[in-house]
């Protein structure tokens, strides 16, 4: 188990909620095609530093726009994709 997920654990324990989730601010992101392939990487950045990069496929991206795209329409329950 991940630090992060042990943090998340501890939190939705302490306060009998599971919709309560560690976030981090962003503080960059990029989005870059891979070589040789049709996946597009994407790198999310906090301010300081931490950075973590996906691979995403043509799929996963175009549901990622979708959704961005319709983010001020957000529903307040999480939405699970895939």
């Amino acid at each position: 188990m991940t630090l992060p997920a042990l943090i998340e654990h501890a939190l939705k324990a302490r306060y009998q909620d599971d919709t309560l989730k560690l976030v981090y601010p962003t503080g960059n992101w990029s989005l870059q095609q891979a070589m040789g392939s049709d996946q597009t990487i994407l790198t999310l950045a906090t301010p300081d530093g931490f950075a973590v990069a996906f691979a995403l496929s043509p799929k996963d991206v175009d549901g990622l726009a979708s959704s961005l795209g319709e983010a001020d329409r957000m529903p307040a329950d999480p939405v699970t994709v895939n």
